[in-house]
């Protein structure tokens, strides 16, 4: 038997292994499922200034109250639970598991609480076999520092996981203009429902609503030639922004990471991507890397994390060459290799990038000026534990002991 946890309401990490103790010891139901709707319960209480402490003193009628309460978040936030708005654990560790959320606040300065729950209840039941990674929020910051979304510029993550890049973007944008006009241009992207999930209730927090984030497979073009209905994996990305906008023509912005492990074999996406060409199967993330250049509008910007072998081995100069004729290679920069642990040691490099207007010969690309950083404190030790160096700083960003800083710094002025 693990060792147990001592519960720790200001202790993101602490509250998360609390939870996932007592859904071990005292349920049977798929955990994500569950504790889902009492987080979006617990979200709708708390955005619509009504705190849950009256139905956890009445016990015996929780259960109506939180089926009452996602009701009402489902209408307010259509799809926010798919499927039943039933909970299916017993009274009994209903009650348990409302008293030991009773003290977290999933909005304000405890954000990272709720973040940090969803991180590791979905890397523990769908992300890593996929090759899907959660990219640690400063190194979020970073790289959406670095990209510096503006106002009205049209922002997506066509692997969006759950929602980082774009709360993130949210936020840089909160300054410089109102929360109803920054909603209308942020869309997120993936295949993983979990995923989709977790990004709307994160996005509603955000202040961003439900309505631009979708379970799309984003590696599928309108020119794959299937029936665009949302419910079929059909259903493309441009099919959606046409359906909420007048008329799409490319985002201003792309800041993803996406999935690296696996293969796409299937003939109808192949034949629809340059670097497929004549290929049988292509890795996925490479597949990605087109999707993103060719969904940005002409002079858009691109922040990608990809593999280094995608930046530095012969088996994909075609690769690097194409890239080179189709965008203008700004900056590179290399995470350290424990970035992404304790999920993976592999190395990785950001890619920050600028749609060129037409594409051109490699050779008149080659007297372009390409700048290289690289990150030799990412934050992390060699378990994946975050390195702390502030520890009642409010935000992540300050509180790790990490060189990105440093890297947004000496990028001032990259995209003029």
């Amino acid at each position: 038997m693990g060792s147990r946890h001592s519960f720790d309401s200001n202790d993101a990490k602490s509250i998360v292994n609390r939870l996932q103790e007592l859904f071990l010891a005292n349920s049977g139901e798929d955990p994500f499922e569950e504790l889902y709707k009492l987080v979006v319960a617990k979200i709708f209480l708390e955005t619509n200034g009504d705190m849950d402490s009256e139905y956890l003193a009445q016990g015996v009628n929780n259960r109506e109250f939180v089926e009452s309460v996602l009701r009402k978040a489902n209408h307010k936030w259509p799809n926010i639970v798919q499927g039943t708005c039933e909970i299916k654990m017993t009274n009994e560790h209903l009650d348990v598991f409302l008293r030991e959320m009773q003290d977290i606040s999933f909005s304000g300065s405890n954000f990272e609480i709720i973040d940090s729950f969803f991180e590791s209840i979905v890397a523990s039941t769908s992300k890593g076999a996929k090759g899907q990674y959660f990219t640690p929020r400063h190194v979020v910051e970073c790289l959406v520092r670095i990209i510096n979304p503006r106002p009205g510029e049209l922002i997506c993550d066509p692997a969006c996981g759950s929602g980082g890049f774009l709360i993130h973007a949210v936020e840089h944008l909160k300054n410089k203009a109102d929360i109803s006009d920054i909603k209308k241009c942020v869309y997120g992207f993936d295949f993983d429902k979990k995923a989709v999930s977790v990004c709307r209730a994160l996005m509603i927090l955000a202040g961003c609503g439900t309505t631009n984030f979708h379970q799309i497979n984003s590696l599928l073009k309108p020119s794959a030639g299937l029936i665009p209905t949302e419910e079929y994996y059909g259903y493309n990305i441009e099919d959606a922004l046409n359906s909420s906008t007048n008329g799409f023509s490319g985002f201003d912005v792309i800041i993803t990471n996406p999935p690296f492990a696996g293969e796409i074999k299937e003939p109808h996406i192949l034949n629809s991507y340059s670097l497929a060409s004549r290929k049988k199967r292509v890795e996925r993330d490479a597949l990605f890397l087109e999707r993103c250049v060719n969904l940005l509008k002409p002079g858009g910007r691109i922040a990608i994390v990809l593999p280094v072998n995608k930046f530095s081995t012969k088996t994909w100069g075609y690769l690097r060459e194409w890239l080179i004729r189709n965008v203008e290679v700004k900056a590179v920069l290399g995470l350290g290799r424990s970035a992404f642990m304790p999920y993976t040691s592999q190395k990785t490099n950001v890619l920050f990038a600028k749609k060129r207007l037409k594409p051109i010969k490699f050779s008149d690309a080659l007297s372009e000026e390409v700048h290289f950083f690289l990150s030799e404190m990412s934050g992390k030790d060699n378990k994946g534990n975050f390195i702390i160096k502030a520890q009642d700083a409010e935000t992540l960003w300050d509180r790790v002991d990490h060189d990105l800083a440093d890297v947004v710094t000496m990028t001032e002025g990259l995209w003029r």
